[in-house]
């Protein structure tokens, strides 16, 4: 058993529209053929027409189900000559050559009977004759009638595939794939004039670009040769290395062919255009790329998205603006464009290097920028993924430092790999975590955990989730995996999701962890594999911890009471978040309040909190109070009014609740005699007790208690006090009330 990566086989080609590698931009696509010439699309007039974008295509003749291959290409006098040749060494009956316009207008094609059934396998135009590699030989051809001429050798190369020809020094460059040199000859004798050594990469079609850089005339490779990557490098011809490569594998994810370079495109004036062919499924075409590096900004570096430490919700993006263009001639960019998720946000200026996008919604995000100079465009860098409003994120950059990989028994672990490698959703890039037993090799078992090594707080959070992108694929009944969640530093788990036999691929995952992770600080989430046999895999990327709806400050209770040390507040919190305390102020009018003291808050907390403070100072016949909560960022709200009688009465009593009915809040005034000890308790009309309004000792006079009874069912309720004084005397009496949601 072995992992096997199927590709996604993407249809490109269609006689339609082409999308082009740069954002917003609509690839003109030339769909003509010998009867119908079908009118090119042009180039959308917002396009970004940037360095290494596909400008248009168009479909080759003998192309198909045992057709003719398509294999080189050189442009002569504004006519696209391209050659072909067979699926065999000795069947030579389908080496021709394909003569086409500019826009992919069909002309004529004539025999060429090479020495091999491979056919020609790249060309290139010095002027005088068509060049041909073949074998050892590189042979010449009337550009006119495209009959054989003479040829050149040079056995240094088995086998001449890639052709390029220098006009300044007379020569030609050589390559074949990864298994000979690049090789220099003099175009006349054939003799080497540098070999330098086998290239890095395997190129199938070579051209020279003259005009960027006349003095360096750059070296170019259409590679590799084989389906999936398809790449522009551009090589240093100092030293045979490649130094800059446009990837056009998006667009066309199948093998390289021929290439030429022009600079005289009578659409195109002025620009440097790659002439390349392209090996595609199911129609081969010709590709017009532009090449224009002059004045082309080189993309930005160094792209980085996090979270503001100010804002979860807002992010920051840095980068390096580029100082040179793509041909290395120094340079100060105009402005940076900025986007999010494929979505333009806005530009700044040269020297800026920062963006902040602010209020995202909640969620991972990838970030790109292109600069600009001269109405040029860079190519688009991208940042890592970042998630806005994550109390915790791990999009496995950095590998597993976030994380504690423990082996429960088996013969390998968790461990970081590029997402390639798995089907996952599409924000999932570059590392992930996986549970690859497969990956492992033969015999190999994963019974292993991946947990959060540091606990992230959520306690001011009152709903959870828990987000990742998942890849899960079983082999047989014994595969499992589980996610589960911790409050208590590990000790007890509970489990929120299990995968068995049944595979779960390419999916966002989204659990709601509140019923364990709300209000809690010492969170904790593990992802534990099952695999005793060499089995499949489990891969995860963009983990993410979110919190929505801040718990509050939640005041249950605000009252006040007389006593010979003056007037005692209580009041009491069921949660705070951020509470940096309370303000009380005091009024004699009940109209304009003074603030008179300050009690610490306790920050954040789920635990319910009781507050005392003695008012030692009131001199007025009747007094009111307020809290005034604050938080720790300054923002504050105002509790209710509490009113204070300090005329002491002479008998106990008790008032009608006021309002009544009520919902959800009401308020029971009641009189001391006495200093006393009270208890009002709540009964249903089965005479069972439902909640306990008061029990504490009040001071002689006037009191008030205000009642919440948000956690109570609309009824008819019994609300009972029973007061017994310092001096003995008892007072029972109840009343009844309505609740009404």
């Amino acid at each position: 058993m072995k992992k096997t990566l199927l590709p996604l086989l993407v249809l490109l080609i269609s006689f339609s529209v082409l999308t082009a590698q740069s954002r917003n931009q609509e690839a003109a696509f030339y769909n003509k053929t010998v009867k119908d010439g079908i009118t090119h699309v042009p180039v959308a007039e917002n396009a970004i027409e940037a360095a290494g974008d596909t400008l248009y295509t168009f479909p080759l003749q003998g192309t198909g189900t045992d057709s003719p291959l398509n294999l080189g290409v050189t442009v002569v006098n504004d006519t696209i000559i391209v050659s072909s040749g067979g699926y065999s060494s000795v069947d030579i009956g389908d080496n021709m050559f394909y003569r086409y316009t500019l826009d992919g207008t069909f002309i004529d094609s004539v025999a060429q009977n090479g020495t091999a059934g491979w056919g020609y396998r790249d060309l290139a135009y010095d002027g005088t004759y068509v060049l041909g590699s073949d074998n050892t030989e590189i042979r010449k051809f009337d550009p006119t009638t495209l009959a054989f001429v003479t040829s050149v050798t040079n056995a240094a190369q088995s086998t001449h595939r890639g052709l390029a020809y220098d006009a300044g020094e007379d020569a030609i460059y050589s390559t074949n794939f990864t298994s000979g040199p690049l090789l220099k000859m003099d175009a006349s004798t054939g003799t080497t004039l540098r070999n330098y050594g086998n290239p890095s990469v395997a190129p199938y079609g070579i051209a020279l670009d003259p005009f960027t850089n006349p003095a360096v005339m750059d070296l170019w490779y259409a590679e590799p040769s084989v389906a999936g990557t398809f790449r522009l490098s551009k090589v240093d011809t100092a030293t045979g290395n490649v130094t800059f490569s446009f990837d056009l594998s998006a667009i066309f994810p199948f093998s390289s062919g021929g290439l030429e370079i022009i600079n005289d495109h009578p659409d195109y004036p002025g620009k440097i255009i790659a002439v390349a062919l392209v090996q595609a499924d199911p129609v081969d075409l010709i590709a017009f790329v532009d090449m224009t590096v002059a004045g082309t900004p080189k993309a930005p570096t160094n792209v980085t998205a996090a979270v503001a430490a100010t804002e979860e919700v807002d992010i920051d993006v840095t980068w390096v603006d580029p100082t040179e263009d793509l041909a290395g001639t120094p340079l100060t960019v105009d402005s940076v464009v900025v986007y999010r998720n494929g979505m333009w946000l806005g530009s700044v200026g040269a020297g800026v290097q920062a963006y902040q996008d602010m209020g995202v919604a909640a969620g991972v995000s990838t970030y790109s920028v292109i600069a600009w100079y001269n109405d040029n465009p860079s190519a688009e860098a991208f940042s890592n993924s970042v998630a806005a409003g994550a109390q915790f994120f791990d999009d496995f950059t950095a590998g597993t430092g976030a994380w504690t990989i423990t082996n429960d028994g088996g013969t390998c672990d968790w461990a970081i790999f590029d997402v390639s490698n798995y089907t996952l959703p599409a924000d999932a890039t570059g590392n992930c975590l996986a549970a690859d037993s497969d990956e492992c090799g033969s015999g190999s078992t994963l019974l292993s955990t991946a947990t959060m090594a540091t606990p992230v707080d959520m306690s001011m959070w009152a709903n959870v989730m828990l987000e990742f992108d998942s890849d899960w694929q079983a082999l047989d009944g014994d595969d499992f995996g589980y996610v589960d969640v911790s409050v208590d530093g590990g000790t007890t788990w509970v489990n929120y999701l299990t995968y068995d036999v049944v595979d779960v691929r390419n999916t966002h995952v989204s659990l709601d962890i509140s019923a364990t992770a709300a209000g809690q600080s010492q969170v904790l989430v593990r992802f534990k594999t099952v695999m005793p046999g060499w089995d499949w895999w489990w891969a995860v990327d963009n983990v993410g911890i979110y919190g929505s709806i801040i718990i509050p400050v939640e005041l249950t209770s605000f009252a006040a009471s007389v006593s010979d040390a003056g007037v005692t507040l209580n009041w009491a919190t069921a949660t705070e978040t951020n509470n940096s305390g309370f303000s009380i102020e005091r009024s004699v009018d009940n109209v304009e309040f003074n603030a008179i003291a300050f009690v610490d808050g306790h920050g954040t907390t789920t635990e319910k909190t009781n507050y005392t403070y003695v008012d030692k100072s009131v001199n007025a016949a009747k007094a009111y109070y307020r809290l005034k909560q604050i938080d720790f960022d300054g923002t504050s709200a105002y509790s209710n009014v509490v009113e204070v009688d300090l005329n002491i009465p002479t008998d106990f009593s008790i008032s009608q609740n006021y309002p009544n009915p009520f919902n959800p809040s009401t308020t029971i005034k009641f009189g001391l005699p006495v200093e006393s000890k009270v208890t009002i308790n709540l009964f249903n009309t089965l005479g069972e007790r439902v909640a306990q309004i008061a029990n504490s000792e009040f001071a002689a006079g006037n009191q008030r208690i205000d009642f919440n009874a948000s956690n109570l069912s609309s009824g008819v309720y019994f609300y009972t006090i029973e007061a017994v004084g310092v001096d003995g005397t008892n007072f029972v009496s109840s009343k009844k009330m309505m609740l009404m949601k």
